[in-house]
């Protein structure tokens, strides 16, 4: 889970169908927001719905870049 922690340093979302409660707070904790809205629907309507109601969001400071 670190390893795959490490790769997702950069994203700011994972959109996934299941996931713990552990991996849900991992994610969190590290900026990353877990997205099980929608899973089982189209993906490509998914990421654009979810892309329009960021753009409604205040501005927030970008986090580093990360190895992957």
């Amino acid at each position: 889970m670190a390893r795959l922690l490490e790769l997702l340093a950069d994203v700011q979302a994972v959109f996934c169908a299941r996931i713990g409660y552990g991996p849900w707070q991992q994610l969190e904790q590290r900026g990353i927001q877990p997205c099980v809205e929608g899973a089982w629907q189209n993906v490509t309507e998914v990421l654009a719905d979810w892309w329009q109601a960021r753009q409604a969001l205040p501005a927030v400071e970008p986090k580093a870049q990360g190895a992957a």
